[in-house]
């Protein structure tokens, strides 16, 4: 995500947002016409990859639309759209698995990212956002700087650079020899399989590896010793001010300012994009399975009991921002309130009792978690574009610190998205390896040490074993389950704290 952001920052938002369209289309119809596992393992990366970009560039897309007062009405609406899919995607999925092959559910993206391909190719400008700006100023910059701006004669060089390129003679190919200088390849690479390398190690921990194996070890090792160079790398070329331009500039990590614009508590604001993913994808992911093991419900009807999760978390997702909007209520009010309203969502659902019978109560307590979700997870992409605030000093300053806005934006809420999907990959780890811890041995006996590699082979498993003992496998189940809902309920009460982190004495409204 921080990659396509960067990318987009030296290519234009249209030619990497279309790119990214684009590669999501085609890998999801690979996908779908994948006739071996390994074929499908890659092409599902690759699908990936174009996702991101895709999901990355939409959000910063729609953000530079509007002016900052309607930040907040445009996320909710963002929101709103995301919030849909969430609902949907278990229902459909569950009855894409229940009356067709599986093959539809990645060939259903096809005709919806082509359709998205079409709009963003004739809808958004090519100098996007910069086509509505002072063209003639910026071409003249672009030529030659004014030496008696103090300003100008600082930052003069990048920022020329970058204006040249968004002035290109008619014909010139953009990923020219100039641009190619800019990126940051080596960067690019170390956040590549830095990422890679973490995921890996804690998908795999806890079910086919155990913590203590050399292939998490190493995994893990490997993945510090990367994060590390990267940050040495990233303070490298940020502090040389040269023509590269950092895929995670190094200002992120200490707050400071080092082209003149403060992004205030960046640090802190990550920090949270770390916590506030796991719990959802966890739930989202997580609720319709222990629907499906422990209450013996199909994949459509298990879907349908996760509504009143999403559906609440629907609610959370369009209050917030109204609220922040508005009445101008401060966000870091509603996040701390958010907080705590899902870890008490949480600790409940975790007392769930351990029955064959779904209790009713589960619902309720699914409303409270959800609404919890909902009122924390639009308000950080909210409050990004407010923590850093052009100086009004004359048109020409101006300008030029909305150009340094509109950069500092793409790559911070890209970067906070990545965060995002990184803490819900640990937390969702986290949460398996409990889970594993739990019911491992239970389950190697009770199916006779014939247990299967992953709980997703269990359903047909227990199919083949006396009623007696599916009655006990899914008490089993159950029970890993509440476990499993005690790490949600750990990691939505770390939010509190973090939070907290963001107070101020004069707090951010946007």
């Amino acid at each position: 995500m921080v990659i396509f952001a960067k990318l987009s920052d030296l290519l234009t938002r249209k030619s990497v947002f279309i790119t990214s369209i684009a590669i999501f289309t085609v890998f999801s119809g690979a996908c779908s016409a994948s006739n071996t596992m390994s074929q499908l393992i890659v092409f599902r990366s690759f699908q990936g990859i174009g996702a991101g970009g895709a999901y990355s560039l939409s959000t910063i897309i729609l953000v530079e639309l509007v002016p900052p007062p309607k930040i907040a009405k445009s996320t909710a609406q963002l929101a709103l759209v995301t919030t849909f899919a969430n609902v949907l995607g278990p229902i459909i999925g569950g009855a894409i698995s229940n009356k067709t092959h599986w093959r539809w559910i990645f060939l259903l993206n096809v005709p919806v990212a082509a359709v998205a391909l079409v709009v963003a190719l004739l809808a958004i400008p090519a100098e996007f956002p910069y086509h509505t700006e002072d063209k003639l100023l910026f071409k003249r910059l672009a030529s030659s700087a004014d030496p008696g701006d103090t300003y100008l004669t600082a930052h003069g060089s990048p920022i020329k650079d970058y204006l040249h390129t968004l002035f290109l003679p008619k014909g010139r190919f953009l990923l020219g020899k100039e641009t190619f200088k800019k990126l940051d390849i080596v960067g690019t690479i170390l956040v590549l399989l830095a990422t890679v390398t973490l995921a890996a190690a804690f998908q795999e921990a806890g079910s086919r590896f155990s913590w203590k194996s050399a292939y998490v070890i190493c995994l893990l090792t490997i993945s510090g010793v990367l994060w590390i160079f990267l940050v040495l790398w990233e303070r490298k070329i940020t502090l040389a001010n040269g023509p590269q331009e950092p895929v995670l500039p190094w200002r992120f990590l200490t707050s400071k300012a080092m082209t003149g614009i403060l992004l205030h508590d960046e640090t802190k604001n990550l920090s949270f994009f770390f916590l506030i993913g796991g719990p959802l994808v966890v739930t989202l992911y997580q609720t319709p399975q222990m629907f499906q093991l422990v209450y013996g419900l199909n994949g459509l009807d298990a879907g349908i009991r996760v509504v009143p999760f999403t559906a609440l978390w629907a609610v959370g997702l369009l209050v917030s921002p109204t609220l922040a909007g508005r009445l101008k209520v401060p966000p870091i009010y509603m996040i701390l309130a958010g907080s705590c309203i899902q870890t008490l969502g949480f600790a409940l659902m975790a007392t769930i009792p351990v029955t064959l019978q779904i209790p009713s109560r589960i619902y309720a307590y699914q409303v409270i978690a959800g609404l919890g979700c909902g009122l924390v997870f639009p308000l950080l992409f909210v409050m990004v574009p407010f923590v850093a605030e052009p100086r009004d000093r004359g048109k020409l300053f101006v300008l030029l610190s909305q150009w340094i806005s509109n950069v500092e934006l793409a790559v911070g809420m890209a970067t906070g998205s990545q965060f995002q999907v990184m803490g819900s990959t640990i937390v969702f780890s986290i949460g398996t390896s409990v889970f594993n811890g739990h019911t491992g041995a239970l389950l190697e006996s009770l199916l006779g040490g014939s247990g299967p590699a992953s709980v997703v082979n269990l359903g047909e498993s227990i199919q083949h074993v006396p009623q007696a003992v599916q009655d006990e496998i899914r008490h089993t189940l159950a029970e890993g389950y509440n476990c499993q809902l005690l790490v949600l309920c750990a990691t939505a009460a770390a939010q509190v704290p973090v939070a907290l982190l963001l107070w101020r004495k004069k707090q951010i409204r946007v």
